[in-house]
């Protein structure tokens, strides 16, 4: 029995993945690494028999599994029924179960989930500990940022351990869907005005957190939109190895072409992570299609361009523009909606440009605008009348930065907005603002293991 030992108690836990393969006395796995045990009756049967575990720190049949994975018919998991017994399930190996739920228009399949809806379990997780139990949403998207951070270097780099990290981005996709729907106008706020985190990975972030808004606007329900909220983080993992990122230099003719096949490779990279859903897949490979089939990688137009895949189009083009790069500066969110309506009318579907403006409104929550006295303020809250959001005064027209922000009422002549401006370098946002938004109870963020 080189290389096995007896499987104990602290090696099941329930509502986590068996990090090890489980063996009879022979060596021969019974259960492969993954799998999650729903129930202290599964962990009960299981230690009852003599059973063995292999080991390793990666298991070699996980490996194989989800290196096998290709565009052909994926490989079948075990999972374990009620009586604690393990049986075939109709999905790829990743190497744990997947999650499938079609009668909820979803079918995420990702290793480390319970076999349920995803939201099930997120919303059983361990609380997230800050002192008080409250965090302003600077702390909170610092929290995103580096937990998104972590994930994204290993989606990026390490290629055994991608189908880990995918469950990881699910887990991520579930907080930023609960952040927006609870808390929309400090999240968009303060990922607007955060500029000091990696370029990419911010951009990932506020695109994912605006696709929740503008999808459930246009009817994708709550599961379409987790999937959706997934393909904002990853879309652009198919960039993997370009070493474009920040490039000022003109491309070469490879660059190009690595430039225009980067959507289907990120989709046949998340594929071999064990990704299973279609919406999820089919929004990373056609997120640079355009209406008139001037996009890549296959230019489709019109409404062959799935739902979910306009969505995201829209809004990685938007986030783009009106965040600050190293290559250019910012464009305000009123000259980016004005282009989508003039220069861009024919390539990005007009439909969505309405449905995108009225979500956002001309001063989106993070604008940086000039009142009619001359002070300068930042959109806290969008308003009944898109003309007048509520706003917060940081710099007096002196141009003196003020410790802490006041509000405004937009709606006296004297603080009407008069124009948007670029965010002002000098000043502490994360201080000056620090008391526009009440404390966000720190549980709504759940662990992502």
């Amino acid at each position: 029995m080189s290389g096995l030992r007896v499987l104990v108690e602290s090696d099941l836990e329930v509502g986590k993945p068996l990090r090890w393969s489980v063996c009879d006395h022979t060596g021969k796995v019974l259960v492969k690494p993954g799998l999650v045990l729903s129930t202290d009756a599964q962990c009960q049967r299981l230690l009852s028999k003599q059973l063995y575990v292999r080991e390793t720190p990666i298991d070699h049949a996980a490996a194989s599994c989800a290196t096998r994975a290709t565009h052909k018919e994926p490989a079948q998991p075990c999972t374990a029924d009620s009586s604690g017994e393990t049986r075939s399930s109709p999905a790829s190996y990743t190497p744990a179960e997947y999650l499938s739920d079609v009668s909820r228009s979803t079918s995420i399949k990702l290793p480390g989930i319970l076999s349920r809806p995803a939201h099930r379990h997120l919303e059983k997780a361990d609380e997230v500990s800050h002192p008080g139990g409250l965090a302003t949403p600077f702390q909170l998207i610092d929290q995103l940022s580096n937990d998104w951070e972590a994930l994204a270097a290993t989606l990026r780099s390490n290629d055994e351990q991608r189908h880990i990290a995918v469950a990881g981005v699910l887990a991520l996709a579930r907080n930023i869907q609960n952040l927006v729907r609870r808390h929309v106008s400090p999240v968009l706020a303060v990922l607007q005005l955060n500029s000091d985190r990696d370029y990419a990975l911010t951009k990932s972030l506020h695109v994912a957190a605006i696709c929740e808004l503008l999808g459930k606007r246009v009817g994708l329900t709550e599961h379409e939109r987790l999937s959706l909220i997934c393909a904002a983080l990853t879309y652009d993992l198919g960039m993997v190895g370009t070493g474009l990122q920040g490039q000022a230099e003109p491309l070469s003719t490879q660059q190009k072409r690595d430039i225009r096949d980067h959507p289907e490779k990120g989709r046949q990279l998340l594929f071999s992570a064990g990704v299973r859903d279609s919406l999820w897949l089919t929004a990373v490979l056609q997120h640079h299609e355009r209406s008139d089939g001037s996009g890549y990688p296959e230019g489709v137009r019109g409404q062959a361009i799935s739902l979910p895949a306009r969505v995201l189009a829209i809004t990685d083009t938007y986030c783009a523009m009106v965040r600050p790069r190293g290559d250019r500066a910012e464009v305000v969110a009123k000259d980016v909606l004005e282009e989508f309506f003039q220069a861009r009318a024919a390539s990005i579907d007009p439909e969505m440009v309405a449905h995108f403006t009225r979500e956002l409104g001309v001063y989106p929550p993070g604008s940086v605008v000039r009142l009619a006295c001359g002070e300068l303020a930042v959109v806290t809250e969008q308003g009944n009348d898109p003309s007048q959001p509520q706003v917060d005064t940081i710099c007096l027209a002196d141009g003196r930065v003020l410790e802490r922000s006041l509000p405004r009422d937009s709606h006296n002549p004297l603080f009407r907005v008069t124009e948007i401006e670029s965010r002002p370098e000098q000043v502490d946002m994360a201080a000056v603002l620090a008391d526009v938004w009440r404390g966000i109870p720190c549980d709504i963020l759940k662990p992502l293991s």
